[in-house]
């Protein structure tokens, strides 16, 4: 176990660096304004299926939770900029699926083509929400002990966002 433990600490370094890659696309420039200056695309419910990434939405953005079987890690992202969440699934094989869900009715998808990473569109979110992702081990993994068919859920609400950067909720009552 603890081998599996110090190969998936390489693992997620390899495979979440992903989101690491805005300096290619994005190099600093000296005059340059900071690229958090650059507004989204879009905010809120005009950033329904859209991809996070093209549209700047992921810039700043938090994982609010998350869980992990084997090398298989799947992600619940939010971002204040745009006040929209999505999933992200790491370490997965082609043919997993990903499903991000913030009511019954608002419900986004995706499957892995290539590669070991996948986002699902995003859904946006109110000042209270609650939200789900389901990441499904299709074939399943054997080489990593991941069952066909295994199911990888994770949930969070607007509570999980302060958790999540440090910060503490405002108090209601007597400051």
């Amino acid at each position: 176990m603890a081998v599996v433990g110090s190969g998936v600490g390489g693992l997620v370094t390899s495979l979440t660096s992903s989101d690491g890659d805005d300096a290619k696309t994005h190099p600093p420039a000296a005059s340059a304004a900071p690229a958090s200056a650059a507004l989204p695309a879009c905010f809120n419910a005009t950033c329904t299926g859209v991809d996070p990434k093209d549209s700047g939405c992921g810039d700043g953005a938090v994982t609010i939770a998350d869980d992990w079987v084997s090398t298989m890690h799947v992600e619940i992202r939010y971002s204040s900029r745009c006040q929209v969440v999505w999933g992200k699934l790491t370490g997965a094989q082609v043919g997993d699926t990903m499903e991000i869900a913030t009511s019954p009715s608002q419900r986004q998808r995706a499957t892995v083509i290539t590669g070991h990473t996948k986002y699902t569109p995003m859904l946006p979110v109110g000042r209270q929400f609650s939200t789900q992702v389901s990441a499904v081990s299709v074939k399943g993994d054997r080489e990593h002990d991941i069952p066909a068919g295994y199911a990888l859920r994770v949930g969070a609400n607007q509570d999980d966002i302060n958790a999540s950067t440090g910060r503490r909720q405002p108090s209601q009552g007597a400051k």
